[in-house]
C-alpha cells in the first residue's frame, strides 16, 4: 500500500491551505485510494490509536472514517484553499460549557491523517500530508494503520449505577420547579446519567454497528478521544449546517415515546400536538431559533412547521428553518450563537446555564454539546445527544429532559429512560422497563 501511495503521491501537486483564525499556512498534499468494499466498523475495532472517528449524517448514502491526528484547534477554523480537488476535512467535539471535565477534555477538533469515505459500494482512502518529506510521512502514517479486525465481543452488563439517585432527581426536579416559580427562569434542562460496568472491556465500534442497524432518523457518530474513551451516539438533532451562503438548524423538543404499531404512533403523535406542557417546551426552542435565524442571516424560510421526527424510541415536535447568511458570519459565530440552544439548557440561556452548574451532578463533556465535521464550503454539526461514553469496562448513557411550568419528576425520569433505550443492545434485564425504573430504582445493584 505504501508503494501505491507514493505513485500516486508523484502525479499530484501541492495545493495550499490558510486557517484564517490560526493565521497557519499549509502546504498540503492528498492522496486517495479505491480499497475493496470495506466493512468501517471492522475497520475501525482493527485501530489501535487515537483519535479516531465515524461520521454518518441522516439521510446519507456517506460515511466517513477518520484516523490519527496532524494537530488539533480549539475553536472551528476559517479555512481558505486554492484547489477544490484537495478539500480537507476537521472533525471533532467540543465539550458543553467549553471546559475540561473528569472524564472529558475541552476539545477535541482535528485534521485527520487518514480519512476513508465510503459511499454506495466505493471505498476511498486518503491520505492527507503535510510534511516536505512525503515518503517518510507516508510510512509514518500507516505504520499502526490496520485492515485486519482483532474479533470483539458484546458483553452482558454486571453493575449498573444511578446519577442521580430516583430521589435526588426528584428533589432536582423540584427545585428546579422552585426556581421557575420565584425567578426569571422559564426552563432548565437536567441531565441524569446510567452507567453500566462490565467483567471484561467493551468495544464501542461494536455497540456503533448494532446502533447503525436500529437507530433511525440520526446522525451516527464515533469520537476516540483517547487510548480509553470514545463518545458515540445516534443523535436526532442538527444544530446547523452550512453551505456556503446557506444555512440550516432545526428545532426539536416536546417528547413521547414509540407506539407499537403505526396506528399507536399516530395516537401519540396526536397526544403530543395537544400536551400543554410539550408544546410550551418547544416552544422555547422554536421563537430561539427564529431569533437567531434572524440576526444572522439576511433572509429566511420555515419548512415542516410543528411536524414530528420519529426515532427509535421516541417521537419528537419538530420544525426546520433555512436562511442565507449575512457575508461576514464565520462558522464560529453561527456556533458561539446557536449553542446552547433551549432544548440542551433551557430560558434564558444565562440563566439556565448558571442553574446546571450549581445543581446537576453530571459531567456533561460532549454530551448534549457539538459535534461535527468542517471544509471549506460546508459546516455540518450535530448536538451530542442519544450518546454515550465508553471507557474499558464501563459504559456511561446520558440523556436529559426540559424542565417546564407542569413538569414531575416521575415523568421526566420515564423520558430520560426511553430516551436511552436505544441503547437496549443485550439481555433484557439489564435495562428495566420505565415502570420498573420508577418503582424500583436502586443506586446500585447487580445483574448476574
Amino acid at each position: 500500500m505504501k508503494d501505491l501511495f507514493q505513485r500516486a503521491l508523484d502525479a499530484l501537486p501541492n495545493a495550499s491551505i490558510h486557517i484564517v483564525n490560526t493565521d497557519t499556512h499549509l502546504e498540503i498534499k492528498r492522496i486517495s485510494l479505491s480499497l475493496p468494499n470495506t466493512n468501517l466498523f471492522s475497520l475501525l475495532r482493527a485501530q489501535n490509536l487515537a483519535p479516531l472517528g465515524f461520521w454518518k449524517e441522516n439521510n446519507s448514502n456517506e460515511a466517513y472514517v477518520f484516523i490519527g491526528a496532524h494537530f488539533y484547534l480549539e475553536s472551528l477554523p476559517s479555512i481558505e484553499t486554492h484547489d477544490a480537488r484537495l478539500p480537507p476535512i476537521f472533525f471533532g467535539a467540543f465539550s458543553f460549557d467549553q471546559k475540561k471535565s473528569k472524564h472529558f477534555p475541552k476539545s477535541c477538533f482535528f485534521l485527520p491523517q487518514i480519512e476513508i469515505l465510503q459511499k454506495e459500494k466505493e471505498t476511498i482512502i486518503s491520505l492527507n500530508l503535510i510534511s516536505s518529506d512525503t515518503k517518510l510521512e507516508i510510512e509514518r502514517i500507516l505504520a499502526n494503520f490496520e485492515l485486519l479486525e482483532k474479533p470483539r465481543k458484546l458483553f452482558d452488563p454486571t453493575k449498573r449505577i444511578e446519577t442521580p439517585r430516583l430521589s435526588k432527581w426528584s428533589e432536582m426536579v423540584y427545585h428546579a420547579l422552585d426556581t421557575i416559580k420565584t425567578t426569571p427562569l422559564e426552563k432548565v434542562v437536567l441531565a441524569r446519567e446510567l452507567h453500566y460496568e462490565f467483567e471484561e472491556d467493551i468495544c464501542p465500534f461494536s455497540i456503533l454497528e448494532k446502533l447503525s442497524n436500529t437507530a433511525s432518523n440520526s446522525t451516527l457518530f464515533a469520537l476516540k478521544f483517547s487510548e480509553d474513551s470514545t463518545f458515540i451516539g445516534a443523535t436526532p438533532e442538527l444544530l446547523f449546517q452550512r453551505k456556503k451562503d446557506l444555512l440550516r438548524t432545526v428545532a426539536l423538543a416536546g417528547t413521547i415515546p414509540r407506539g407499537k404499531n403505526p396506528s399507536d404512533d399516530k395516537h401519540l403523535q396526536k397526544k403530543l400536538q395537544n400536551d400543554h406542557k410539550e408544546l410550551h417546551e418547544f416552544d422555547f426552542v422554536k421563537q430561539d431559533i427564529l431569533s437567531k435565524i434572524k440576526h444572522l442571516c439576511k433572509a429566511s424560510t420555515l419548512q415542516n412547521a410543528n411536524s414530528i421526527l420519529q426515532t427509535s424510541h421516541v417521537q419528537h415536535l419538530f420544525f426546520e428553518a433555512y436562511g442565507t447568511l449575512k457575508k461576514t458570519t464565520s462558522n464560529q459565530s453561527i456556533l458561539d450563537l446557536i449553542h446552547p440552544t433551549p432544548a440542551m439548557c433551557g430560558a434564558p440561556t444565562n440563566l439556565a446555564k448558571k442553574f446546571i452548574e450549581e445543581i446537576e451532578i453530571v459531567n456533561r463533556g460532549f454530551y448534549a454539546a457539538p459535534i461535527g465535521i468542517l471544509t471549506p464550503e460546508k459546516a455540518s454539526f450535530y448536538v451530542g445527544i442519544r450518546s454515550a461514553l465508553i471507557e474499558k469496562n464501563h459504559l456511561r448513557l446520558f440523556a436529559g429532559c426540559g424542565i417546564v411550568e407542569g413538569s414531575t419528576p416521575e415523568r421526566e425520569w420515564i423520558e430520560t429512560e426511553n430516551k436511552m433505550r436505544q441503547f437496549h443492545l443485550w439481555s433484557e434485564t439489564c435495562i428495566p422497563n420505565s415502570k420498573q425504573a420508577i418503582s424500583a430504582m436502586p443506586n446500585e445493584s447487580l445483574m448476574n
